[in-house]
């Protein structure tokens, strides 16, 4: 120390894992010859950071999306970064290589698309979580960093309440907009229409849609394998496996509440798979005129 300013080697310290604080205390002796204490920290900054930022890993997806990482160091070399991998928190790491090759080390990027239980040989499914575990290394010294993706599926953004009218002023109904048309239009705006003889519904016109029942769920992954938790999870990838597996129909016919109903439904050359729960059924008696009202939740979204 001189001149009011210390240097001193952090190799000193030992491991450092970044974003951590060291205490030094300075005991000296001034010109005068009186003493002089002093403590103050120093911050360790973490040599390893994320460039471009991954929430998620989105399950099938043919949407790429990347996580980058970069170094920064003030003066010092890193000499390497390597990457470790595993499957959710009780899982045990694991060197992995998703770039074929080294990472560079001044930074680098991964890839997820079309991401399965094949991509990248980690056995991810929906649900699971994988850790990166970012290692920068300059000779004894280390730099770590974790990053946590959980497994997403590609899922209905929400719902919507409505219902289907037996009354001819509004008894077509449009999925996408979620609006009334009465039995007169001739403008094929109305999607589905009530079906009087069955008190359920029906393709209007030439909409391209039709619709599967959904039964017994117990063959389906655990997220989505009973009605309550498939309907909960509005998960499009597990609804596009439960009508390309069952009985397609044009129409729904004696629905009773909390009935589970997939479709696929095709827009301007756009497919879009949604699910429709049957809520109350009522009738309403006005002026003795008696008309039904099916009362239904549903959702709908494109697979990408």
């Amino acid at each position: 120390m001189s001149e009011g300013k210390a240097s001193f080697n952090s190799s000193l310290l030992g491991e450092l894992e970044g974003k951590e604080s060291i205490e030094f205390t300075i005991d000296a002796t001034l010109s005068n010859g009186k003493p002089y204490k002093k403590t103050f920290k120093v911050s360790i900054l973490s040599v390893l950071g994320i460039k471009k930022a991954l929430g998620a890993i989105t399950y099938n997806s043919s949407v790429e999306d990347t996580l980058a990482f970069e170094t920064t160091t003030n003066s010092a070399t890193v000499n390497s970064v390597t990457l470790d991998w595993k499957k959710n928190k009780a899982g045990t790491y694991a060197k992995t290589s998703p770039r074929g090759g080294a990472l560079e080390v001044e930074g680098d990027e991964i890839r997820f698309v079309n991401v399965d239980n094949t991509t990248y040989g980690y056995g991810l499914k929906i649900k699971d979580t994988l850790y990166y575990r970012f290692i920068a290394t300059n000779g004894a010294l280390k730099d770590t960093l974790i990053v946590t993706l959980p497994v997403n599926s590609q899922v209905i953004e929400a719902y919507k309440t409505t219902s289907v009218y037996s009354d001819i002023l509004k008894n077509k109904l449009n999925l996408n907009t979620n609006t009334h048309y009465a039995d007169s239009d001739v403008d094929g705006k109305g999607e589905i229409v009530f079906k009087d003889a069955t008190s359920g519904f029906e393709k209007e016109g030439t909409t391209a849609i039709d619709f599967v029942k959904v039964g017994s769920l117990s063959s389906e992954e655990d997220h989505v394998n009973t009605s309550d938790k498939f309907y909960k999870e509005k998960d499009l990838l597990a609804i596009m496996r439960v009508y390309d597996a069952g009985t397609k129909t044009t129409s729904v016919d004696n629905p009773i509440k909390d009935d589970l109903y997939v479709y696929k439904i095709t827009r301007d050359s756009k497919t879009t798979y949604g699910l429709i729960k049957i809520g109350d059924i009522e009738t309403v008696t006005v002026n003795s005129n008696t008309s039904t009202i099916l009362n239904i939740e549903f959702g709908e979204g494109e697979i990408k």
